[in-house]
């Protein structure tokens, strides 16, 4: 789909407002109700927005509005363009002189707590009196926040799994670093008398792993079905890996978590790494960002900077 430039002048906010209600409720009425507007003018505007761009945004049935692919794709964009002008809005409302620079930075909890206060130290020294504000959630949640213009950075495990079904072309990513992913399991838990296990060994074995769909959960997957063994069903499952490792110092089973979160428990001596023939591939750290954003948000060349590994 390609507007010409005439036509991209004359959309209105509130037509891509329309289009992400829509997207969100696949309800006419629904959407009308949360924009303050009747069901007509709705659905006259609708009309007007396809008639100009030329495309179908939805198909309407008596299930619903379903969006089509052009209309997902408009719904994308227009979320991106309103959570910018919503950022516009904001700094344009804060009169204050002296305004303190602030950064917004989500990232998930075990990050937060190993990863992130080596980065945030480089970037305070880089960045004198910036507010750094840390939003911690999953993944996904993460990214709509950012999308919408409600965070300015995501810092995240990443692997292609964790982001299926999400399209990431308007976020720009970099690499800052790895965190490798071991076995664990408490020191009295009984294990097949080898110093290396194969995961067929290891399949009836208890286990601790995130939730099915998580990129974690899929590598584990795939380690037992190259080594012709069907996925363990676990035992326990749980997306947080702090409380992963707790539970497998209490001896409930055995957790694949990030060997920095387990460090303090192996140091304790109540867990040890159990040693694998294939062990699990490290799981890269990446930071997100808006690409539209970095034209305008001082901070983020610096945090770009200050995340990237020491040399």
């Amino acid at each position: 789909m390609t507007l010409p430039i005439s036509l991209a002048r004359r959309l209105r906010f509130h037509q891509l407002e329309l289009v992400v209600a829509l997207v969100q409720s696949r309800n006419l009425g629904v959407a009308a109700q949360q924009l303050h507007v009747t069901r007509a003018a709705l659905s006259k505007s609708l009309r007007e927005l396809e008639s100009a761009i030329g495309s179908q945004l939805f198909d309407r049935s008596p299930a619903g509005m379903a969006p089509t692919a052009a209309g997902l794709k408009m719904a994308r964009h227009a979320r991106l363009l309103l959570g910018e002008l919503d950022s516009l809005r904001r700094d344009m409302a804060d009169t204050s002189p002296a305004q303190t620079p602030l950064l917004r930075l989500g990232m998930p909890p075990f990050l937060a707590a190993h990863v992130a206060p080596e980065m945030l130290a480089r970037l305070r020294s880089a960045l004198p009196g910036t507010l750094i504000q840390v939003h911690e959630g999953r993944l996904h949640a993460l990214i709509e926040l950012l999308l919408r213009g409600d965070i300015d950075a995501v810092l995240a495990l990443y692997a292609p799994q964790a982001v299926a079904g999400l399209d990431l072309g308007m976020l720009s990513m970099q690499a800052c670093g790895e965190v490798q992913m071991v076995v664990v399991a408490a020191r009295g838990l009984r294990l097949p008398g080898r110093t290396a296990h194969d995961w067929q060994s290891l399949s009836g074995q208890p286990w601790i792993l995130p939730h099915t769909g998580t990129h974690l959960r899929t590598s584990v997957d795939q380690m037992f079905k190259a080594g012709g063994q069907a996925a363990p069903v676990p035992a326990i499952e749980s997306t947080s890996l702090e409380a992963n490792v707790q539970f497998a110092a209490a001896g409930l089973g055995l957790a694949v978590v990030p060997a920095l979160a387990a460090a303090a428990e192996i140091a304790a001596g109540r867990l040890r790494i159990v040693r694998t023939r294939q062990p699990l591939p490290a799981t890269q750290v990446m930071l997100m960002v808006r690409k539209v954003a970095t034209l305008y948000v001082d901070v983020l060349d610096r945090l770009a900077e200050a995340v990237r590994p020491p040399r």
